[in-house]
């Protein structure tokens, strides 16, 4: 009987063997729970949110605080640098390219997630409580800053739609793409050419937008609802027409530059975006925050400045 060399016979052996699993160019050799998260995304999320914060300080510095600022030299200096900024910069056009990143990454970081149906509804009942405590705020304060359907709203209501879309597709990157093509094409035509009725319910109106879309108003199309943003949501409004398109675009995109779940440029992530990244991580944080903050800072430089407030008129 002939001896067997189990070294020539590994087959009989049942030794054990790992996975790696490739991340940002270099192979793990234990299967995380969770993949890293993609610096680009972070950062370009981070970049739309500090824009954002800009966007609303001066816009606060205008629009709330200009009367009360400009009884000073340097205060009628800053205010006409922030009218400047609204009306003669070309904001209109750089607000709807940010508005593009942000809301496409929306539509990228889904395809990234795990949990979008959890995700939804999460962000569907913080919007509802926002949108209450501005409405209770707007009722003390009367300045104009419900938030009946704003970028939450918008974005809760895009998340339970990819929810939906993904269940159908079961992870078909194909299928994936082609209703997120099909979909950003659709709102935008309907954008464009689509007048709704006169007598459209208000209750539809969140759907429409209230006016020209800004950056896209020197062209010629008529889509516009019946009601005007105060009458649906003064404080902020993100009607899903047409900006829905731009989250479907980030659907769409998503199976396309992320089908491995990992950076595209790895080799350029360091420590000089960590603050930006560390912004785009918690972008619903410093939304909810930032107004109040930069309202509480206005207060505090306004009563220094003129020794009077302008919405907490009562110190």
């Amino acid at each position: 009987m002939s001896k067997i060399n189990f070294l020539d016979a590994p087959s009989l052996i049942p030794f054990p063997t790992k996975t790696y699993l490739k991340v940002d160019g270099a192979f793990l050799d234990e299967q995380p729970k969770t993949l890293p998260r993609i610096w680009e995304i972070d950062f370009l999320r981070g970049l739309c949110i500090l824009l954002m914060i800009i966007d609303h300080f001066f816009f606060l510095g205008y629009h709330i605080y200009g009367a009360a600022l400009s009884q000073t030299a340097s205060g009628y200096e800053f205010v006409e640098f922030c009218y400047f900024y609204w009306y003669q910069s070309p904001r209109d056009v750089i607000h709807v390219i940010v508005l593009f990143f942000f809301f496409s990454l929306s539509g990228i970081s889904c395809y990234l997630s795990r949990s979008n149906l959890k995700r939804g509804f999460g962000l569907a009942y913080i919007s509802f409580c926002y949108s209450l405590i501005t409405l209770e705020v707007d009722n003390l304060f009367d300045v104009g800053c419900y938030s009946g359907y704003g970028v939450l709203n918008f974005l809760a209501t895009c998340i339970l739609i990819y929810a939906v879309v993904e269940m159908l597709c079961r992870k078909n990157n194909i299928a994936l793409w082609a209703i997120g093509s099909v979909s950003a094409i659709a709102v935008t035509i309907v954008f464009f050419c689509y007048t709704p009725p006169s007598d459209l319910d208000i209750k539809w109106a969140w759907l429409f937008p209230t006016k020209y879309f800004e950056g896209l108003n020197m062209l010629d199309y008529s889509c516009a609802s019946p009601f005007t943003q105060g009458q649906i949501s003064p404080g902020d409004f993100f009607p899903f027409i047409p900006y829905a398109a731009f989250f479907f675009a980030g659907m769409a995109l998503a199976p396309l530059l992320y089908k491995n779940k990992c950076s595209l440029i790895p080799s350029l992530n360091g420590r000089w975006n960590r603050a930006i990244c560390a912004i785009g991580k918690f972008t619903l944080v410093i939304y909810i925050l930032h107004i109040a903050t930069l309202v509480l800072l206005f207060e505090i430089i306004t009563l220094i400045a003129t020794g009077q407030t302008v919405i907490f008129n009562f110190i």
